[in-house]
């Protein structure tokens, strides 16, 4: 028997469809199919308790997961955008930084330095700091990197 006050999941067979092709895709988050589960299991009209023990989540999860597509939809299901700083050096930079320390380093220089390196991309407005931690994170050091000669 459902909650009293729990919102009514009515599903059409587009909508049904779509949230049954998403639990069957392998290549869907594992939350985002969880998510999709408890609403169709929710349409079929299964308890709150029934349906956290099938998907192996608390009934407060089930709860909020129903009360989220009833409001907004599909949409609804994917996270929410999470706090923090946003990132101010997006894919591009970081690829900028990585082909130019991946080339061939200006005329009378051995090899790139971080400081060579942002002011090469001055543009960017990058740091040699942010350059590094660029370069950290995609395991590459200037002095190995560079296509210049034998070492």
């Amino acid at each position: 028997m459902p909650r009293v006050g729990r919102p009514v999941i009515v599903l059409g067979n587009r909508r049904r469809a779509k949230l049954e092709k998403l639990v069957a895709r392998a290549t869907a988050g594992q939350r985002l199919v969880q998510r999709a589960r408890i609403v169709l299991l929710a349409w079929r009209g299964h308890s709150d308790a029934q349906i956290g023990a099938e998907v192996g989540a608390c009934v407060q999860t089930v709860r909020t997961w129903i009360a989220r597509y009833s409001s907004g939809g599909l949409p609804a299901l994917a996270d929410r955008p999470r706090p923090g700083r946003p990132e101010v050096y997006g894919p591009t930079v970081r690829v900028r930084v990585i082909a130019t320390v991946t080339s061939a380093p200006p005329p009378g220089e051995s090899q790139w330095s971080h400081r060579m390196i942002a002011d090469e991309l001055a543009d960017t407005g990058i740091s040699p700091a942010q350059v590094g931690r660029i370069l950290g994170d995609a395991d590459l050091r200037p002095e190995s990197a560079g296509s210049g000669g034998d070492r």
